[in-house]
């Protein structure tokens, strides 16, 4: 056999062995409260619900969490409660996909709980979660669940995430959709959350559909229906250089609803966006760039 061959067949051997490997590693979710405090592949093969202050919490990097299709729901009134927890300071390489999460009152998706949720609501701002790599996508958020307080509702809800993917999701009802924090790393003077991006998504009644404090992010192909308040909202001055494109907003036209918001951020680029039936359909403030094709209709 030429050194050739041997060579093929060492690699389909490895090839192999390390598909069985990965197939071995996989762990199948049975219920709720459950932790993930190892590395690999974890799945659903049932619908999960409970009334619990987190259902899956992720302790450690490198996880795939793969929901096959099913829901995981809160069947209870325990408010601010979180469906899948990003636990603790800088997690990597997680993914989350093909599923639903229903009726949290807290946050379907949420990193740092403890603060987001905790006694300290409406901040200082200054958490300290530097997540990296987070891919969220084909997930249905739902959430009918009616909790007092603030910073309840929502669908995803991240604080210093770099590099973040949020795709082909549906958002039905609660407090906004989608809220992505940056974070400002004292020991560097640094902002962390960076390079988020949020495309191709739907969003349906609820208040604040997007709500964004990023920098460099992009924020593209997302369809928007009926938020009380405003589809994309853009807040702070030091939040900047995101890309805006794209976008379809229908409003309500109640008084204050409006499409795109970054009256309150500068050198954000917002280009191809069409907004209609709402009370203002661009806000747009001093020292954004119009790339044009922004379009009432």
């Amino acid at each position: 056999m030429s050194v050739k061959r041997l060579f093929i067949l060492a690699g389909l051997c490895a090839a192999a062995s390390f598909a069985q490997t990965a197939e071995q590693q996989r762990t199948v979710i049975t219920g709720l409260p459950y932790t993930i405090q190892n590395s690999g592949y974890y799945y659903l093969a049932s619908n999960l619900s409970a009334n619990v202050a987190q259902g899956i919490t992720i302790k450690t990097s490198n996880v795939t969490l793969d929901l096959g299709g099913y829901t995981i729901a809160q069947s209870g009134p325990l408010a601010k409660a979180i469906g899948i927890d990003i636990s603790g300071a800088n997690k990597k390489n997680i993914v989350i996909r093909n599923g639903s999460l229903r009726g949290w009152t807290g946050s379907g998706i949420s990193n740092n709980v403890d603060v987001a949720f905790g006694a300290t609501d409406n901040g200082p701002w200054n958490y300290q979660s530097f997540d990296t790599a987070i891919l969220i996508s084909n997930i249905s958020f739902v959430n009918t669940a009616s909790s007092s307080g603030t910073n309840t509702n929502y669908g995803v809800l991240l604080f210093g995430v770099g590099s973040t993917n949020i795709s082909n999701c549906v958002f039905t009802g609660g407090n906004t959709g989608v809220d992505v924090e940056v974070n400002y790393n004292a020991a560097t003077a640094t902002l962390v959350g960076q390079d988020v991006v949020v495309e191709n998504n739907m969003f349906y009644g609820l208040q604040n559909a997007v709500v964004s404090f990023s920098y460099k992010g992009v924020f593209r192909g997302n369809y928007f229906d009926a938020s009380t308040s405003a589809d994309l909202y853009f807040g702070s001055t030091s939040k900047t250089h995101n890309l805006i494109e794209n976008n379809v907003m229908i409003g309500t036209g109640k008084t204050g609803n409006v499409g795109l918001s970054i009256m309150y951020a500068q050198q954000n680029y917002y280009k191809g966006n069409r907004s209609t039936s709402h009370a203002t359909n661009f806000a747009i403030g001093t020292g954004n760039v119009n790339g044009g094709d922004n379009i009432e209709f």
